[in-house]
């Protein structure tokens, strides 16, 4: 179960650089509300705290793995 919540936070890292390519500040501003979230919340719920989508949305996998990939591709 460790290696899960590693690729699950991988999930989260990747939210914040995508909002961070448009809008760095606002990023930088959901990142501190997401370490702000109260310790009893889930990692969805912390997630849904910061504002960023759902790391369990599917249309949002496919969101990231394609700025991704076109940012690697630059």
């Amino acid at each position: 179960m460790y290696y899960i919540e590693y690729s699950l936070s991988g999930t989260v890292a990747l939210n914040f650089w995508e909002l961070a390519q448009d809008d760095w500040d606002g990023a930088f501003d959901a990142y501190l509300d997401f370490l702000a979230a109260p310790v009893d919340l889930n990692l969805e719920e912390s997630v849904e705290a910061a504002g960023l989508k759902s790391i369990f949305d599917e249309e949002n996998m496919r969101v990231l793995g394609d700025e991704l990939k076109a940012y690697l591709a630059a």
